[in-house]
């Protein structure tokens, strides 16, 4: 530790401006790195504090030590104290007021000294080592980011409250297909139309025609229509009864619309027949309305 205030040849008690002075008038004396010592220390108060009260500890062990005549033993000692001297050199004298001093007396303060000298090396140290942290500790910035609109607002901690959940996303999403038959299993003359309409938001449907033997069930045609749109197709003659899953998001001819699906069928038959006026056909509008004529059946998806 350096005696800064004796490289500037000033008291500890001068005030800043005192220490300014004297720092520009020895400025070409000191060495760049005392000049940069002192004006980091002595010019901050918050540091000057912090050096005064370990040089007053210092500066007592330095008086203490040349009193007991204790010697430095290590270099290293020596470089703690840079430009210390004891209260007899700076009064200009070597001489050493032993009346009065026991030899127990002497013993006891020699112990002491050595102590204080102990503890004022990790006091020392810790002071060097705090002072370079300090050099190095960047200013700290506050925490401010542009909003959208170019106010500058601080980050504020988050709400407490809850949000709902993010809905679960399924893997395996397709595209959608275009409104139209997708599969036809009948190779017979298809000449009855069939119109099926949709509304917007009601959702796209997976559309399952199946031709009624009996009591069984055989597919003809399988068709996608796209929310909102309208599908128009031609049905061979006979009866069949139509089937459909609704959803959102489209996942193929096995998942069709995921875990979201939701299936039905409608309660009628339609029965396609050839007349002398040509064909009978249906129109079908898969939303509710008042008034209504087609009843439905909601179904679960191993009945599809």
């Amino acid at each position: 530790m350096k005696d800064l205030y004796r490289k500037l040849s000033v008291p500890s008690t001068s005030s800043d401006a005192q220490i300014r002075a004297a720092l520009t008038d020895k400025r070409s004396k000191l060495s760049a790195e005392d000049a940069n010592d002192i004006e980091c220390v002595l010019l901050d108060n918050l540091r000057r504090k912090k050096y005064d009260h370990v040089h007053r500890t210092v500066q007592c062990i330095v008086d203490l030590r040349s009193q007991v005549r204790i010697k430095e033993t290590s270099g290293q000692e020596r470089a703690n104290v840079q430009g210390f001297i004891s209260a007899t050199q700076r009064q200009g004298t070597t001489r050493h007021k032993e009346e009065g001093l026991g030899s127990v007396g002497c013993l006891v303060i020699a112990v002491i000294g050595a102590c204080l000298w102990l503890g004022s090396s990790i006091v020392i140290e810790w002071f060097d080592r705090s002072l370079v942290i300090e050099k190095q500790k960047k200013p700290e910035v506050p925490n401010i980011r542009i909003a959208p609109d170019d106010t500058p607002f601080r980050n504020s901690p988050s709400p407490t409250h809850a949000f709902p959940p993010k809905p679960e996303i399924e893997l395996g999403r397709l595209a959608l297909p275009e409104t139209g038959v997708i599969q036809q299993y009948e190779n017979r003359e298809s000449a009855a139309p069939l119109e099926i309409r949709t509304r917007v938001g009601s959702g796209n449907y997976y559309i399952k025609i199946s031709r009624i033997i009996g009591s069984r069930l055989v597919l003809s045609k399988t068709a996608f229509i796209r929310d909102g749109e309208t599908l128009n197709t031609t049905m061979p003659v006979g009866d069949f009864e139509i089937r459909y899953a609704v959803g959102k998001n489209w996942y193929g001819t096995e998942r069709f619309f995921g875990k979201s699906t939701s299936y039905a069928k409608a309660d009628d038959v339609f029965s396609f027949r050839e007349t002398l006026q040509g064909y009978s056909g249906f129109t079908v509008e898969l939303y509710r309305q008042v008034n209504g004529n087609l009843e439905t059946e909601p179904l679960s998806a191993d009945e599809f």
